[in-house]
């Protein structure tokens, strides 16, 4: 609701506040206390306990709190439980998804050894320079456009859209460049073992021509769930995923071995990526012309 009212700041605060609160706990309570794996598991039940309280505290008692005019806690109708259930029921379903194939492909990732899992959860990591940055700019995007949906304004729409999806394939046209030209490098920053560099910095590379396919999906998918059409980018996400597994088992039985599993999961995210945006392109062709509204 915060990011929805416009106000990315506060979520931030709060989630920074957990995060660094986390880290804190963590040393201290599996060292000093000699709690061991169960301290870093209060560690993050307590942060993420107050990260919440912090966020109930803005929610309800802030001055400038979104929804301020509105009873929270009146008995919603049938109608707006369906219509919740209807936005959020394909996003579930999308998460959900995408986490039962990242299990699969782990598992034909695991047939390869150690090192083969290793690289694949730091090449993970890696990918979050782009991966998060697009999550925040979609976020960014659905409040946006929402905010301008409601109000009509087609054309400020358009070239908030416009702005954000330049801004989002020069980042990951930077990001491409870094992981193409310093591969090695980054990985040999998380793992310093020769083998899981060399296997790391295969992965990396081939990874690294998927990452504009995913500010493009970030775009896409932001303007669909601002229009409240959440289905469109959930059944992409959910069949280019689901087909991330039959790619990436064939082409790892051929001479490629881990570099055919690597593949597989590019051709998945290229896939989706454009599947998503071209179905926005599509869509965007059906809006009105708003020739007076503020740009």
């Amino acid at each position: 609701s915060v990011p929805g009212a416009g106000d990315s700041r506060a979520p931030f605060v709060v989630n920074a506040c957990g995060l660094v609160r986390n880290a804190l706990l963590d040393p201290l309570f599996i060292f000093p206390l000699g709690m061991g794996v169960r301290g870093a598991a209060w560690a993050t039940v307590l942060s993420q306990a107050v990260a919440s309280a912090g966020a109930g505290y803005w929610l309800f008692r802030k001055v400038d709190r979104p929804f301020v005019h509105y009873d929270l806690f009146r008995r919603p109708s049938a109608e707006h439980i369906a219509q919740i259930l209807r936005w959020s029921i394909p996003m579930c379903l999308e998460s959900m998804l995408f986490t039962f194939f990242l299990m699969v492909i782990t598992r034909f990732t695991a047939g390869f050894g150690a090192a083969a899992l290793t690289v694949f959860r730091v090449g993970g990591q890696l990918e979050t320079l782009c991966w998060l940055v697009c999550q925040g700019f979609s976020t960014g995007i659905t409040a946006f456009v929402g905010q301008n949906y409601g109000a009509g304004h087609w054309q400020r729409m358009r070239a908030g859209i416009r702005k954000a999806l330049k801004l989002l394939v020069a980042w990951g046209l930077l990001v491409t460049v870094l992981f193409i030209v310093a591969r090695r490098q980054l990985v040999a920053i998380f793992v310093p073992v020769p083998e899981v560099v060399d296997m790391g910095a295969s992965y990396v590379f081939i990874m690294a021509f998927c990452q504009v396919f995913s500010c493009l999906e970030a775009v896409g998918s932001g303007v669909f769930r601002a229009l409240g059409r959440t289905i469109p980018p959930s059944v992409a996400s959910i069949a280019s995923n689901g087909l991330r597994i039959p790619l990436a088992y064939a082409l790892s039985r051929t001479s490629l071995g881990t570099d055919g599993i690597w593949l597989g999961i590019t051709l998945g995210a290229m896939l989706r990526g454009s599947w998503i945006f071209l179905w926005f392109l599509a869509h965007a062709r059906t809006w009105p012309d708003d020739p007076d509204a503020t740009k």
